[in-house]
């Protein structure tokens, strides 16, 4: 069977017109797709994070260099948001790389980081060494590789690059660039019961043991029963190891001897960042004024000869009545809701009287969230959220950046407060 040798037109994070070319490992060929981000080499030294634009067979005039590592199981951004960004280039007459750069979470833009490592032809010989070249050659003999910051610390100064740039010189160390993925998920600990103590009989019986002489063990397993049940749709409940420890007000050392004894199963699990809420009111409770619904019919009329409608009220006027309709109609119909507003607009009170109606539906897209929740409404809103218990967001609420988001489906864009100047 003959090989297909594919190459990728890759989009860097740099002011540059146009793409790179280079080629597809041919272990790749069948999981590489447009939208994903790989590692690539740019020039002699450094190494990017680009997106995968464009696949195809067409060799190039020149010799392309290979892709290093792919980055993502699945594309990371689609076609939609590709298409937008040429558009934003070219109205603001700037490239594709500074789009890419503003529009990703900075989570997702790995950072390049130079190592330093010991030459392969280098032997080290305390004879021939001066006091700093000394002192790097022992910790990289310890460690193998460091950060130049890291060698910094070692010599107890940080203009390091002229002895580095000497060493070099003296074929004693080589440099490298890394990738660093600032994107962490985040991880905390669970409990369930093991499996010999999941049936009824084996239960008391555990328990009865407990109380004739670990009355803090028994009280930890009564805590999770009457949290969880101990089963779940005929699988093993299972619990955040510290909501089971403040229920039951024990310390740490009693779940570990239950651990110990095989009663629990301690295991580490990927969790959200996000808060989710189910709503608690329904959109059919909201009940529109006659100058409301005057409004309402009128934006709808509207809607059939242009796609934007300016809506204008006074504050507190009841335009969010209107917003909340509107959204419900367009959620029944599959798609998605983009809310934008000022940033100093963004507060908790139309976070929570939005939740009210739409509950864990709604996505929050801000600057106050740290850079892995950001990445991880990005990922829930592309779908690529693997956590099952984690639902989508369908409407985000957001400032201006939120448009970058990577919509496959929006329906309805709401640009409240319109006229503010940010």
């Amino acid at each position: 069977m003959s090989r297909t040798t594919l190459f990728a037109d890759v989009l860097l994070p740099l002011p540059i017109r146009g793409t790179f070319t280079y080629r597809v490992p041919f272990d790749l060929n069948e999981f590489i797709k447009k939208g994903q981000r790989v590692a690539v080499q740019f020039g002699k030294k450094k190494v990017y994070a680009g997106l995968v634009k464009r696949l195809h067979e067409k060799v190039p005039a020149y010799t392309p260099k290979y892709i290093l590592h792919l980055l993502d199981e699945q594309p990371l951004v689609n076609d939609i948001q590709f298409l937008f960004w040429e558009w934003i280039a070219d109205y603001y007459m700037g490239t594709l790389g500074d789009v890419m750069n503003v529009a990703l979470p900075s989570a997702f833009k790995l950072a390049s980081e130079s190592k330093v490592l010991l030459s392969p032809v280098f032997k080290p010989d305390r004879h021939i060494l001066d006091e700093y070249e000394y002192k790097i050659t022992e910790a990289l003999l310890a460690k193998k590789r460091l950060t130049v910051g890291e060698i910094g610390k070692t010599l107890g100064f940080q203009n390091v690059l002229p002895f580095l740039k000497k060493m070099i010189e003296k074929k004693m160390i080589t440099m490298e660039e890394e990738l660093e993925d600032r994107y962490r998920e985040k991880k905390e600990k669970f409990v369930r019961l093991a499996k010999g103590y999941r049936q009824e009989d084996a239960l008391r019986q555990m328990m009865d043991e407990l109380g004739k002489r670990a009355h803090k063990q028994l009280e930890l397993v009564m805590a999770f029963i009457a949290m969880t049940g101990y089963m779940q749709d005929n699988e093993a409940a299972e619990i955040k190891k510290s909501d089971l420890l403040k229920k039951a007000g024990a310390a740490p050392s009693a779940l570990k001897g239950l651990v110990e004894k095989g009663v629990f199963e301690e295991f580490e699990k990927t969790v959200s960042r996000l808060d989710f809420d189910p709503a608690l009111n329904r959109q059919s409770e909201v009940k529109l004024t006659v100058h409301q619904e005057k409004a309402y019919n009128l934006i709808h009329q509207k809607f059939e000869d242009h796609h934007v409608v300016l809506l204008h009220g006074v504050t507190s006027g009841g335009k969010t009545e209107l917003y909340i309709k509107l959204i419900r109609e367009t959620l029944d119909q599959g798609k998605q809701v983009l809310y934008l507003l000022p940033e100093i607009a963004l507060t908790t009170q139309i976070i929570t009287r939005l939740r009210k109606y739409y509950g864990n539906e709604v996505g929050i897209y801000h600057s106050r969230y740290s850079r892995n929740e950001r990445a991880e409404v990005w990922k829930n809103v592309a779908g690529l959220d693997d956590k099952k218990d984690t639902p989508l967001f369908r409407v985000i609420l957001g400032p201006r950046s939120s448009v970058f988001l990577p919509f496959t489906n929006l329906g309805l864009i709401i640009v409240d407060g319109e006229h503010d100047h940010s």
